[in-house]
């Protein structure tokens, strides 16, 4: 005798959602990225500049001290002086190529350091191809719109 069997199928689950992520999901994550990029980028440019600015103070503090070697050297008075970077580059007491921040080359006959009438060091001016840069002791900040940067931080 034969008995009837019945054979259900096997349901799958009621959850038929499959792995891996939605199409909404994935632009969420895109623009959470976009929104980080666009607070980083012009943050990390302005350290950029800060580090360019910050290398060409450098230069001006480096022809500084350079000026002042080369009056005492050459015994020459420190009141009302105007030494040019050709000068100090002439005399042995710089050396060629001077460059900003920038990686451009320093003008060396526009570019100086300018003594005030009590021999005290007035302002350290660097022309290059980027610009103007004045560095003065007297500054007591950056204006960066002016180009005059204080020479000692």
């Amino acid at each position: 005798m034969l008995k009837k069997v019945f054979v259900q199928p096997v349901q799958p689950k009621a959850d038929h959602r499959q792995k891996g992520f939605t199409l909404i999901e994935l632009l969420a994550v895109f623009v959470i990225l976009a929104i980080l990029a666009g607070i980083a980028v012009p943050f990390i440019g302005g350290i950029i500049e800060n580090s360019r600015l910050d290398a060409t103070r450098s230069t001006a503090v480096n022809i500084y001290e350079a000026s002042r070697l080369y009056l005492i050297g050459e015994n020459m008075e420190f009141k009302n002086a105007n030494v040019t970077v050709k000068d100090l580059i002439d005399k042995g007491y710089l050396s060629e190529p001077l460059k900003d921040g920038w990686g451009k080359v320093i003008n060396t006959t526009d570019s100086k350091v300018k003594y005030n009438d009590k021999g005290q060091i007035k302002e350290v001016v660097i022309k290059s191809e980027t610009g103007t840069f004045t560095f003065s002791s007297s500054a007591t900040s950056d204006n960066k719109n002016g180009n005059t940067y204080k020479l000692f931080k």
